[in-house]
């Protein structure tokens, strides 16, 4: 107060800025002070009543004694809780004087004994053991929601990605709403601007309707050839992201390279898709990645496949010529050009040299070609599949970067 009122001479605002503080405090404080109003109970009271209702106006004491037991920890980090409490006892107690006057020989040795007895019961240890079970289940609690929370969402995707296209509008009014939303989950890889799901869920099916068709207009709109061009001139906040089908094994989940599309994964697809390019290159240790955040194990996943990527472009021109020599159908100076006619590949005079040679053509433009050594144990059927669907991934990334040869 006194450096206030020393202040005071150039706070010019001071005085009516404390009658607003007051005046605006005034209802609180009559509501406060209502038990003390004449008649009320604290002023019927008798002496006697208010010295035994009689408490401390703060909680120093109790966070004064928290403090200490701090401060003592610190000192003696071997401590335990039974001694501490012995101390504080014979302090506060002012046990010193109550000995001093009453102690006797049979008395002290008493005393010893039992103090003896409860050293030797181990308190502190079986204290320390339970605390340690708890932190253990705590964690251990917290360890199960979050895998919980991680196959959820990774169960989500996998039922996303079973569901089928829908790109007709008229298909979109008897839809339910839990079949909008899904498709809304669908679109979200390649539109990026679709709401959250905390939204979604705050909207009405006629609203989720009209939400799903802007949604394929917008859409159908960047396939256009006219699109990019438009899109050029116009500073969108959000820009369209096509997601790529890539080649994988059959029944096997998609291999994902566009960095676009790793950035919108989840934590669960993250490490689902380490876990696939573990077999084709090196992936860090499954305990290193439990450790690694969102952020880093986006870097983590495009690094590796940049990597899987150069790789491959260096093993290509290799794979072709030895496969070449080893079978002796295709000699390795012919240098064969890629199949894209689909009715050759799937001929029965195609041998199973030329579509494994294909695919090592075909390895550094699309992802998720088996390697050379299982490749050796595909069945010719399998082979036939696996470059159809190159072949049918390789001309779909064509289109995207040459629209206007379409």
């Amino acid at each position: 107060m006194k450096a206030v009122a020393e202040l005071s001479s150039r706070l010019p605002h001071l005085k009516p800025l404390l009658v607003s503080f007051f005046t605006g405090a005034l209802e609180t404080w009559e509501r406060f002070t209502s038990e003390f109003a004449e008649g009320g109970l604290i002023d019927k009271a008798t002496p006697e009543q208010k010295n035994r209702a009689w408490m401390p106006t703060t909680n120093d004491q109790s966070e004064g004694s928290l403090g200490e037991l701090r401060l003592y920890a610190r000192k003696k980090s071997n401590w335990a809780l039974h001694i501490y409490n012995a101390l504080k006892m014979y302090q506060k107690n002012d046990t010193r004087a109550f000995l001093a006057r009453h102690a006797t020989p049979d008395l002290m040795q008493y005393i010893h004994v039992i103090a003896r007895q409860r050293d030797g019961s181990k308190l502190e240890k079986y204290r320390r053991e339970q605390l340690a079970a708890h932190a253990e289940e705590v964690v251990e609690a917290k360890r199960k929601k979050q895998k919980k929370k991680e196959n959820k969402a990774l169960e989500e995707a996998r039922e996303i990605e079973k569901v089928p296209w829908v790109e007709i509008d008229s298909k979109v009014d008897d839809m339910t709403v839990a079949a909008i939303k899904m498709q809304l989950e669908k679109y979200r890889s390649r539109i990026r601007d679709i709401a959250k799901k905390s939204e979604l869920n705050k909207m009405r099916k006629p609203g989720l309707i009209r939400l799903l068709k802007t949604v394929i207009v917008q859409y159908k709109a960047s396939l256009s050839p006219h699109f990019h061009a438009a899109q050029a001139e116009q500073s969108t906040p959000h820009p369209v992201v096509h997601l790529p089908q890539p080649i994988t094994e059959l029944e096997n989940p998609l291999y994902i390279e566009d960095p676009t599309v790793i950035n919108g994964l989840l934590v669960p697809q993250l490490k689902v898709q380490l876990e696939l390019y573990r077999s084709l290159t090196k992936v860090p240790k499954k305990s290193e990645i439990k450790q690694m955040r969102k952020s880093d194990l986006i870097d983590l996943l495009k690094r590796v496949v940049a990597e899987y990527k150069a790789s491959q472009v260096a093993d290509s021109d290799r794979n072709v010529q030895h496969i070449a020599q080893g079978e002796g159908s295709i000699t390795a100076d012919e240098a064969p050009a890629r199949m894209e006619d689909l009715s050759k590949i799937k001929s029965t005079k195609t041998t199973k040299t030329v579509l494994k040679v294909q695919l090592e053509l075909y390895r550094n433009l699309v992802p998720g070609i088996p390697t050379p050594d299982q490749l050796e144990s595909k069945k010719k059927t399998e082979l036939v599949d696996l470059l159809v669907n190159a072949v049918k991934h390789y001309q779909s990334l064509q289109n995207e970067e040459h629209p206007e040869a379409r």
